[in-house]
């Protein structure tokens, strides 16, 4: 911890230096910064982030989309089973949960959410009700939240995890 401290008193002694030589541009603080960094022996970690670069910027690269996803369905005031059918209408085939040595689609997580929702209607629940739900950590519990989605009602999930 003490080797940032040395940097960070290289890199503010440095910069009153160039303070006092008179208007200096923003490029020579950037340079004093990176020899400092790399005089202190940041060259490791130069190292590492050219390295890790492709990484870093297809994950930027990635969450930038996510935002942008989000921000178009808060636009169009979607709901989350609204997103998740049209998910399942356009990737039926493609895994949406993987559990242990179990994959399932979103096509199965939707034919499954669909069957606990008629089950439930069925028993005289309607939208509006309060059910609660006592269950395991599984892939199961997750098609079950999609049902009380679908349905709109509200529940009280209560996860117990079977190895305790």
């Amino acid at each position: 911890m003490s080797s940032i401290y040395v940097r960070l008193g290289l890199l503010a002694f440095g910069c009153a230096v160039l303070n006092g030589l008179g208007k200096v541009s923003p490029s020579s603080y950037a340079l004093l910064a990176l020899a400092v960094y790399v005089c202190t022996g940041g060259s490791h970690t130069l190292y590492l982030a050219w390295h890790t670069l492709p990484r870093d910027i297809r994950g930027a690269y990635r969450y930038v989309r996510l935002l942008l996803t989000v921000y178009a369905y808060q636009k169009r005031d979607a709901t989350v089973p609204e997103v998740f059918a049209e998910t399942a209408r356009k990737t039926p085939e493609k895994p949406c949960l993987l559990f242990e040595d179990v994959s399932w689609t979103f096509r199965d997580l939707e034919e499954f959410s669909n069957r606990v929702a008629n089950f439930f209607l069925s028993r005289g629940f309607k939208p509006g009700d309060c059910i609660a739900l006592f269950m395991d950590n599984r892939p199961v519990r997750q098609s079950i939240y999609s049902y009380k989605n679908m349905l709109r009602t509200w529940s009280a999930l209560i996860a117990v995890e079977s190895n305790v």
